[in-house]
């Protein structure tokens, strides 16, 4: 069991825990700043309560990755320290987005052919939160990449799998809590009944039979978000013009320099 300082009080999530190396990297200026960033670009034009942040998501992301890396030591299929390097990977799965998170990624990718995760790794490889891994013992070059899930680590494949996959941390927490935000119930699914029901097959994750109409609402519920929310009409619209708008001004502002 990790030795937790602090928490923070999340609505979709409830109390999310914190350990010592997780408040230092939270309390970055690279973290701090996803505090700014909306997570749903301009979904709140049509969804007045779509205003949360990634920050919010980050912590959450991290919680449900948590819960995960739980299970699996609880099974012995990884250790305390892993479940510890899982926790902060799903902390900083997002750390490299930018101004209206997706919307900001068409123009950098126009501009310098790169995504958010090509971002992400570099702020971790440099500055603070390699500073702050380095000096906690943690390998910055590891880190980096399960954050996007590109470690190469063919035994335990899985680890990835956690924080970057069709069936991750990452979506579990998006769907419930833009769900929540929106007003939208769409995204409204059991994500506890879920992780019970996780396991490892030949190093990679997955799901007992029993809990099949658990994964069902899982995958129908992702559909329906992106076709009413996500995807709806006018949040596109609103979306295309927020992109064109930063592509005109990338010249004087140099976003994406």
């Amino acid at each position: 069991m990790p030795k937790f300082v602090g928490e923070i009080r999340d609505p979709v999530h409830g109390y999310i825990l914190m350990t010592a190396v997780e408040r230092d990297i939270i309390d970055t200026k690279t973290v701090q700043r996803l505090r700014r960033l909306k997570q749903l670009s301009g979904a709140y034009f049509t969804y007045p309560g779509a205003e949360h942040s990634r920050f919010l998501h980050s912590v959450g992301v991290m919680c449900v990755a948590s819960r995960i890396a739980s299970r699996f030591e609880e099974l012995g299929y990884i250790t305390e320290d892993e479940g510890q390097k899982v926790r902060i990977a799903g902390l900083l799965h997002d750390v490299g987005h930018g101004p209206f998170s997706h919307m900001y990624e068409e123009v950098l990718d126009k501009y310098r052919h790169m995504t958010h995760e090509d971002v992400g790794e570099w702020l971790i490889r440099e500055g603070e939160l390699k500073d702050i891994l380095a000096s906690n013992g943690y390998s910055v070059e590891e880190i980096s990449k399960l954050s996007v899930g590109k470690l190469e680590a063919a035994e335990k494949a899985f680890l990835n799998q956690i924080v970057a996959s069709q069936f991750d941390a990452d979506i579990m927490d998006y769907l419930v809590r833009d769900s929540h935000f929106a007003g939208a119930e769409y995204g409204n699914i059991d994500i506890q009944r879920l992780i019970n029901s996780l396991d490892v097959v030949e190093g990679r994750l997955a799901m007992d039979v029993t809990a099949l109409y658990a994964l069902e609402a899982f995958v129908i519920a992702r559909y329906e978000m992106f076709k009413a929310v996500y995807f709806h009409r006018t949040v596109r619209a609103a979306e295309v013009m927020i992109v064109r708008a930063m592509d005109y001004a990338n010249e004087f502002l140099g976003l994406a320099s």
